[in-house]
């Protein structure tokens, strides 16, 4: 198992997209397997879903937003172990 990661909003949209960056992304560092212990940011869930409204995705790519936004843990901005 990788380590745990901090993901950034970029990476959640690659994921999300599933081209051929998120799915490298997604298989090196296998951010998606469970226990992978991967994070986001608490900003970049409203970061995400405000892109979601901005790119017009549809309903097959907002579902796969909600399923990532689940599966990863989310982190408060002032978490002292991550500033």
């Amino acid at each position: 198992m990788a380590n745990p990661l901090l993901l950034d909003t970029n990476i959640l949209v690659h994921l999300i997209r599933e081209d051929r960056t998120g799915k490298e992304i997604s298989q090196q560092y296998e951010i998606r397997q469970p226990g992978a212990g991967s994070a986001i940011c608490i900003v970049s869930v409203g970061e995400i879903k405000s892109l979601s409204y901005q790119f017009h995705w549809g309903e097959n790519r907002v579902t796969s937003m909600q399923n990532i936004l689940l599966e990863l843990s989310k982190i408060s901005v002032s978490n002292p172990n991550i500033l």
